[in-house]
């Protein structure tokens, strides 16, 4: 009985064993076979090694795995597996297969491995994170558990691991399989091609933030792409696959854990500085941005103390809740972002939603509670955050790009309307100036009866360029607020444009132009607007005018078939550059060079024209002149039974006042004025501007007159007057230009110079002013005040002449403040002194070698020193013998020659008339 008993004891403990042990049989058709059934595992309570685990009396109480709970299994444990294999190969691995968890956090950080078969080690190997890559048994492809293993037919072995963690957060993993070669080395898992595809597409996103930072120079750009680059490396450091972790962390994979905490952390400073960057939290919420900003601290701080952690005690870790309130606080902020009426803050505050989202998402999908066929929550997460700030960036590219333009279009147009205004005003002053003034004098009595009818003309001329002016102005705003309406009626065309076009007859007698003019024989008939017509055809004839020169050619033809009226405005003017043509109708716009109009005219052509159901072109080369084609329907089979006027009367507008202003030669009489007078020049392109103020100055001062500021120039260099007078807005050459030239001529640089506009602002005053005009003057001005001005820097520049004519031609001149008149004086001292014993040089040679003809050097010095050239010089020689004399460099005779004098007599003569004592009473004085 008790041999029986001990036999069931026997039986039942090694059935008891044999059922604990779970030998596992491989199968040789399996490439996979799962090997978490038959593993088994106990808590290393007390730091055995493998050696003191395989003595009897140290044999651990090893429990299934499947039977213990996960929570009771420290971070430092055995675990055993029994292998009864029924075939033999080397050619099987046992490793970790792919789970959701990826990169550096799949797999143990200590995996050391020990094949025992008869309680003999047979095999050792170390495997793990923290495993140098060189020291694995297995370097490619990188999985962070697997070892080979040999299968022998009916040989039982043990296979120990010994598994800790100490940086890694997630926990022990014991998903090992028997895996074929062909399967490890063979196939490529999917979350490899998902690092790669992320990789590529964080680089994409890198370049494209990169680029628009360099155009745009704004600061989400430099975050988003920062962003980017941070998420590139993320990955790169979570797949063990790449080169860059192999490069750098292959002797030292720790540094592996602790650059990718280091991302991490970087990472979510980044995204919340993008935001306060591009939500603009500071200005729009400014309570939220200080809390952003301490978010980004805390995780800051969180960042080094977990480092610290790692590298002084590894298996420390921050608890969970420290990084949940950094979360919660995140998602908090992300909803207040979401609430505000700004658009880019909601998108920002949506980005944030999203990515914590499904980073929640993640968690649950590590812990399988989400399926394992859910996309992986954390690559959706960064993935289509990035997705989201890349279109929101986008937009707010297009919109910054838009506000650009539209702040360049106002700025341009703001500069187009300053321009139009300062025109405005001058062509408003100038019919004021010519109607204000002769006003003035008429009520003091001041002109003469036999003028008088000469300047009401002038006055009734200038009114109804003021009263045109208005009109084309109203006509503006009526077509842009769309209340202008086509009236056409049926009309002598032909009458219409023939009394149009004779009106600028006097306009081209008076400024010297080739007018040509031709019809065709048969009169044209047809519907037009009459109005509208007549406005189109006086802007291009008074542009033509406008713009050409003395002796130029403007010609009007007309032509026509049964349905169209076509006829072309022509002229050899100054022209346009064919780039401003498409600009030319704008309103406003004015091509350089083409100054003194309001900037308007064309534009009203062309939109009247477009009232008409009419087309316009140019064609224009600068230089050579301009022509304007006209095309206008006149069958009433173009205009609808609201356009056309039954009852018009067929009457014909006068535009023979509506010439641009131009005045009408007036018969007058030659005034003779004293030629002692001073000579004042006039430039100005309006001839009755002109002509007011030649009547007004002409009592007081000869008077010349220039059309221009070209032809200004010419007759300043020519004449040297003692005063110009210049109005700033005039073609060829502005009076701004024309001051600046004079101011640089030898020949005219002392010549005061007055400037008239109509710009009375300050910073035009200044322009004016810092060229060198002596004076500035605004329209309308008064006639008086304008003469007393003239006499006032002529009667300056007497007492300056004065003083150089007594200090600065002496041997030994008063030191002045540099200026170009002074220079003048000392070259012309110079000139004399080099050449004071040569009596050959005399007036010609000294203007011959500063550059100036006789008759230039005369009015300047005149003008400067009140001494005529050949008298200068000669009292420079007498007082250069006086001081010889004073200082016995000779006796009389030797002197004179000396000085330059031919003749000791003729000497003794000009001596005694400058000095009223003769040369030999010298030292006696």
């Amino acid at each position: 009985m008790i041999n029986k008993a001990v036999a069931y004891c026997c039986i039942f403990f090694l059935s008891c064993a044999i059922a604990q042990a779970q030998v596992f049989v491989p199968v040789p058709n399996q490439p996979v076979q799962s090997l978490s059934d038959y593993l088994q595992v106990t808590n290393n309570k007390n730091s055995l090694t493998i050696e003191q685990l395989l003595k009897p009396e140290n044999a651990l109480s090893f429990q299934p795995l499947k039977n213990v709970d996960p929570s009771t299994i420290k971070k430092d444990c055995w675990v055993k597996l029994e292998l009864l294999p029924s075939f033999s190969s080397n050619d099987f691995y046992i490793g970790l297969t792919q789970q959701k968890v990826s990169g550096i956090s799949h797999g143990n950080d200590n995996a050391d491995v020990w094949i025992v078969n008869n309680h003999t080690i047979i095999a050792k190997y170390a495997t793990g994170n923290l495993t140098p890559f060189a020291a694995r048994p297995v370097a490619r492809p990188v999985n962070h558990n697997l070892f080979p293993v040999t299968l022998n037919e009916k040989q039982a072995i043990t296979i120990y691991w010994h598994l800790s963690s100490t940086v890694n957060a997630e926990p022990l993993q014991f998903n090992f399989a028997l895996q074929h070669r062909f399967v490890i080395s063979n196939s490529s898992s999917p979350s490899d091609k998902l690092a790669w595809f992320y990789t590529g597409l964080m680089t994409i996103l890198f370049i494209f933030g990169l680029v628009f930072y360099i155009i745009t120079r704004e600061k989400s750009f430099i975050w988003f792409t920062a962003i980017a680059a941070a998420l590139a490396l993320h990955m790169q450091l979570l797949n063990s696959e790449n080169l860059l972790t192999q490069w750098f962390f292959a002797k030292h994979p720790v540094y592996q854990f602790h650059a990718f905490l280091i991302l991490t952390s970087l990472f979510a400073i980044l995204i919340l500085q993008f935001i306060r960057s591009f939500a603009k939290t500071k200005q729009l919420l400014p309570l939220w941005d200080k809390m952003l900003q301490g978010v980004m601290a805390y995780i800051t701080i969180l960042a080094v103390i977990s480092l610290v952690l790692l590298e002084i005690k590894p298996a420390k870790q921050l608890p969970e809740y420290f990084y949940l309130l950094s979360f919660v606080t995140t998602i908090v902020i992300g909803l207040r972002l979401m609430l505000t009426k700004d658009l880019y803050a909601r998108w920002s505050g949506f980005a944030l939603l999203w990515l914590f989202v499904f980073q929640f998402c993640g968690i649950l999908w590590n812990n399988n509670i989400l399926p394992a066929w859910f996309p992986n929550p954390w690559v959706t997460a960064q993935v289509g955050m990035m997705i989201i700030l890349f279109f929101s960036l986008a937009y707010r590219f297009k919109q910054s790009a838009k506000e650009k333009a539209e702040a360049a279009k106002l700025l341009e147009m703001d500069a187009i309307k300053s321009r139009f205004f300062a025109n405005i005003s001058h062509e408003f002053r100038t019919p004021l100036t010519l109607m204000l003034g002769p006003l003035k004098q008429l009520e003091e009595n001041s002109i003469e009866a036999g003028q008088q009818k000469k300047y009401i003309s002038m006055m009734r001329r200038n009114g109804d360029r003021l009263l045109q002016l208005i009109n084309q102005l109203l006509d503006l705003s009526k077509l842009e607020g769309g209340k202008m309406e086509l009236q056409v009626a049926k009309t002598d065309i032909t009458g219409l444009l023939k009394t149009i076009a004779a009106s600028f007859d006097s306009l081209a007698e008076q400024n010297q132009i080739n007018y040509h003019v031709h019809f065709p024989e048969k009169n044209i008939i047809g519907y037009a607007d009459r109005d509208k017509l007549e406005k189109i055809v006086v802007n291009l004839l008074s542009n033509a005018f406008r713009f050409t020169a003395a002796n130029g050619t403007v010609s009007f033809s007309v032509e026509t078939d049964e349905k169209r009226l076509r006829f072309t405005v022509q002229d050899n003017g100054v022209g346009m550059p064919k780039e401003q043509l498409d600009k030319i109708f704008d309103r406003f716009h004015q091509v350089a060079g083409t100054e003194g109009g309001t900037g308007i005219g064309l534009s009203l052509a062309k939109e009247l024209l477009q009232l008409h159901k009419g087309q316009i072109s140019v064609q224009s080369e600068t230089g050579k002149g301009s022509s304007f084609r006209v095309s206008i329907p006149i069958a009433a089979e173009f205009y609808s039974a609201t356009e056309i006027n039954v009852a018009a009367p067929v009457t014909i507008n006068s535009a023979a006042t509506q010439n641009n202003g131009a005045a009408v030669p007036a018969d007058t009489e030659d005034i003779i004025t004293d030629p002692s007078l001073p000579l004042v020049l006039i430039t100005e392109d309006n001839i009755d501007l002109q002509q007011y103020i030649s009547d007004t100055l002409q009592p007081y001062f000869q008077v010349q007159v220039a059309g221009n500021g070209k032809i200004g120039l010419q007759k300043a260099i020519e004449l040297i007057p003692d005063c110009i007078i210049s109005d700033v807005m005039m073609p060829e050459m502005n009076g701004i230009e024309l001051c600046k030239q004079l101011k640089q001529q030898p020949a005219t640089s002392h010549i005061p110079v007055i400037l008239l506009t109509a710009k009375a602002g300050s910073g035009s005053r200044i322009e004016g002013l810092q060229t060198g005009a002596d004076d500035y003057l605004i329209k309308p001005f008064d006639g008086q005040e304008l003469i007393v001005r003239i006499q006032n820097l002529i009667e300056q520049r007497k007492q300056l002449r004065e003083r150089y004519s007594q200090q600065v031609i002496s041997i030994q001149p008063e030191e002045r403040t540099p200026s170009a008149e002074h220079d003048f004086i000392i070259t012309v001292r110079r000139m004399i002194e080099e050449n004071i014993d040569n009596e050959l040089f005399g007036v010609a040679e000294l203007a011959n070698n500063i550059h100036l003809s006789r008759s230039q050097l005369h009015r300047k010095l005149k003008a400067l020193t009140g001494q005529a050239p050949n008298e200068l010089i000669r009292n420079y020689r007498l007082e250069r013998a006086l001081q010889l004399l004073q200082q016995h460099s000779g006796n009389i005779s030797e002197v004179a020659f000396q000085t330059g004098f031919s003749s000791p007599a003729y000497f003794s003569k000009c001596f005694s008339d400058r000095y009223g004592y003769a040369p030999g009473e010298v030292r006696k004085k």
